[in-house]
């Protein structure tokens, strides 16, 4: 399979998406679809973790990485007995040009999980750092859960914060206590909607728009070893997003997608290159 570049911020998930669908294909009893699960599970997981690149790589993120969690880790509230518990800060808007603050809900979060899960990183798989990520979402699920009010840009909550649950999802799978993952998965799920990806009436074409959805639900799909899920995000980037890479008898038309570009149609877009 061939990997893409930038494609939605996380290479290759997209492609990995529509090429190993065959393997989850509901109705196809003689798959053995809960091991394929696991195998592409492991895959997602060492493309956000960066455990598939060399000890080199690694190291060198842990660098930039690490002093970054010991700043949060050192700010952290602990006070049990104040309203800020868990909080690496009070998330508010700072200013009126501030309208994507809520995703500083979990901004923190993803940036431990990353830590977490780096082979390299002094913080992999450390007690404490799990530790502080457990109080964190103490603190945000106080103000983010299903069907809370929004306030800010569509943007921060329907596309940015899903892009930061399914990373911490996958980065933290099988370690969160089972309180925390079902909370960020109702998150998710409540973002994204049930069902099949959809495009809102009068939104154009946005195959960018479709195209992070669909990776969200791919990615709860491995993630909740659902093969109906996984079908909907599939037939979101078929209906979505494929017929803007392709020519009409198949031949690839464009190959890489840069995260900058999402959310504007990708014909608009070539026409700016």
């Amino acid at each position: 399979m061939k990997r893409t570049a930038g494609f939605w911020g996380n290479t290759g998930v997209a492609f990995m998406l529509i090429a190993l669908f065959p393997c989850f294909s509901v109705g196809e009893g003689e798959v053995d679809y809960l091991r394929d699960f696991e195998i592409v599970a492991g895959r997602i997981h060492a493309e956000f973790s960066g455990s598939n690149v060399d000890e080199a790589e690694q190291r060198r993120r842990a660098s930039e990485l690490d002093p970054e969690v010991a700043s949060l880790l050192d700010v952290q509230n602990r006070d049990r007995g104040s309203s800020l518990y868990g909080a690496f800060e009070e998330v508010k808007r700072r200013d009126a040009q501030d309208i994507s603050f809520a995703i500083r809900y979990f901004n923190p979060v993803r940036m431990l999980a990353r830590a977490f899960s780096l082979p390299a990183s002094q913080y992999y798989h450390d007690q404490q750092l799990l530790e502080a990520v457990e109080r964190v979402l103490t603190y945000n699920r106080k103000h983010v859960y299903p069907g809370c009010e929004q306030p800010g840009n569509w943007w921060a909550w329907h596309k940015q914060m899903p892009d930061c649950l399914t990373e911490i999802l996958v980065l933290m799978n099988g370690t969160l206590r089972h309180e925390d993952e079902s909370y960020l998965l109702s998150v998710l799920e409540d973002l994204v909607g049930a069902g099949l990806v959809t495009v809102p009436a009068g939104a154009g074409r946005q195959p960018g728009l479709a195209g992070r959805d669909a990776i969200s639900k791919f990615i709860i799909g491995v993630l909740t070893r659902s093969p109906e899920t996984v079908e909907h995000a599939r037939k979101g980037m078929m209906e979505y997003v494929v017929p803007y890479l392709i020519e009409e008898d198949g031949t690839p038309l464009i190959t890489i997608l840069f995260k900058e570009n999402l959310g504007i149609s990708l014909p608009y877009t070539l026409s700016l290159i």
